[in-house]
């Protein structure tokens, strides 16, 4: 099943993007709780600290859908805009 969904390489570009994405975001987390436990950084600032961290992989996220949508989406824009051209003569 993975092997078939996986099949183009759109697919994997974004699906390790994904991957990429998910892994900074747990590492820099990490880093941010190691320094916390190792008192280099107080409470406050590493709520506010991995608040921006989660803000920012939010951001990212929302950028890579919106950039898969449009390249899935751009070739059925480009059939339908063949159609109408096509019914209006």
């Amino acid at each position: 099943m993975l092997a078939t969904f996986l099949n183009s390489p759109l697919k994997r570009r974004f699906v390790a993007a994904a991957l990429l994405l998910a892994g900074s975001v747990t590492a820099a987390l990490g880093a941010l709780i190691y320094l916390l436990a190792s008192g280099a950084l107080s409470l406050a600032a590493f709520s506010g600290s991995a608040l921006a961290c989660l803000v920012a992989g939010t951001v990212v996220a929302l950028w890579l859908i919106r950039r898969l949508v449009d390249r899935f989406s751009a070739p059925l824009r480009a059939v339908t805009a063949s159609l109408q051209s096509a019914t209006n003569g």
